[in-house]
């Protein structure tokens, strides 16, 4: 009755419904799956960002605790998701304002949900004094160019002074509070955070989440110290870990460490956190042996695969790698249409 009542109500979703599904059979499969995605449908302007930004804000303020969150997080996103795609193939939104519009709400979900998380977690296991803990985005969402079904490549970096060794509990805190070592408090943090945005529902998680471009891949830890991910970057990285570090962004970070973070990316991508520079020629056949190995281990799936197929790979990786060899800022760009025109504009 309430499906009935809404077409009575709005009797365009019908044709506009009707066209979609002749159009998209994955916007089809998706409304199907997700009938609460038809809300999408609903909002006339794609390009009001700001609107939906400002409810999830207010959304994270009233939430109770995380679960309450994420109830509410969920039809949100698959109905925005839904209306940013309906409003793409019906050619009232580039694929770029998409692409930002989707990053956008990746990012503000990725800050109320981190803020909400990390307030369960002090009344859990206090505070580190001086500490703190930044979520830095890599692949798509680090460019600002998220794609329907995109995952998160995430990042933890974490910092506190030498003095802080483990978290501290306020006298009165509530029964069954605990200080954590610095180390531990930040690796449960990490993965409370990552469990949260892949926590099941009924419309399935808020993202996917890969963090194989930590420092040492699945081997490494959750959470990274500064100093450990300085370390392992002047010292053990591959190139393309440097090259992904081209597309990294922070999120969600406290002012200070963020700050730090920022020059600490400008130092790697530079070269100058090695004792000695890479030579370019280096870069450049260990960028060229790595696409080599992603060919013949990742092959195109279909005649239909842009990434792998029509050298859309190709062009991220030269935009990467460029970087690197300039070894400078005003030739860098987290989002790769941008870095390809500095690269040209500085002659590289």
């Amino acid at each position: 009755m309430q499906l009935l009542s809404l077409f009575e109500r709005n009797p365009e979703l019908i044709d506009r419904i009707a066209s979609i599904f002749d159009a998209s059979a994955f916007l089809a499969d998706h409304l199907a799956d997700t009938p609460s995605a038809l809300e999408g449908l609903l909002d006339s302007d794609p390009e009001e960002n700001r609107g939906v930004v400002d409810r999830l804000l207010h959304l994270a303020e009233e939430a109770e605790d995380v679960e309450g969150l994420l109830s509410v997080l969920r039809p949100l996103l698959r109905g925005e998701e839904f209306r940013l795609s309906v409003a793409l193939l019906e050619g009232r939104l580039s694929e770029d304002a998409a692409e930002h519009a989707r990053t956008l709400l990746a990012d503000t979900i990725m800050i109320v949900l981190r803020k909400a998380v990390e307030r369960e977690h002090i009344r859990r296991y206090g505070r580190v004094p001086g500490g703190g803990m930044a979520v830095v985005a890599l692949g798509k969402a680090g460019s600002r160019e998220m794609m329907p079904g995109s995952d998160l490549d995430l990042l933890m970096v974490y910092n506190h002074p030498p003095d802080s060794q483990a978290s501290v509990v306020p006298a009165r805190a509530p029964g069954g509070a605990r200080s954590l070592a610095v180390g531990a408090y930040y690796t449960r943090l990490a993965h409370t955070f990552i469990a949260a945005l892949t926590a099941p529902g009924p419309e399935g998680p808020l993202y996917a989440v890969d963090m194989r471009l930590r420092p040492s891949g699945a081997a490494g830890p959750v959470a990274v110290s500064r100093d450990a991910f300085l370390r392992y970057h002047a010292e053990t990285a591959w190139t393309w870990e440097s090259m992904a570090l081209t597309r990294a962004r922070i999120v969600s970070a406290p002012v200070a460490l963020g700050r730090v973070l920022r020059a600490d990316l400008a130092r790697i991508l530079d070269g100058s956190i090695r004792p000695e520079r890479v030579a370019r020629a280096t870069l450049l056949a260990d960028a060229n042996t790595m696409r080599a190995r992603l060919a013949r281990e990742l092959p195109p799936t279909s005649v239909w695969d842009v990434k792998r197929r029509w050298w859309l790979m190709e062009v991220e990786f030269i935009a990467q790698i460029l970087q690197l060899c300039a070894g400078r800022t005003a030739a860098r760009s987290t989002e790769t249409r941008l870095a390809l025109g500095r690269l040209v504009r500085w002659g590289n």
